[in-house]
């Protein structure tokens, strides 16, 4: 039986690209961690110049989706 269910998302940019990885992280009655990845994108950066700030933006907003 779970007693606790959590979703973790990374998020990071480069120049080139930015990506996102979802894991779901549950214990049990027993204190056993588990974790599973759910699911990734990447997404190349625009062609035009982006900040490196603005494209880790990007990446929390592909988080979000």
């Amino acid at each position: 039986m779970v007693i606790d269910i959590q979703l973790h998302h990374f998020g990071d940019a480069s120049e080139v690209a930015y990506g996102v990885v979802s894991y779901v992280r549950y214990v049990n009655v027993e204190g056993q961690v588990h974790t599973s990845l759910l699911c990734s994108k990447s997404r190349l950066a625009p062609l035009k110049a982006m900040t490196i700030p603005r494209l880790e933006l990007s990446a929390a907003a592909l988080a979000v989706q």
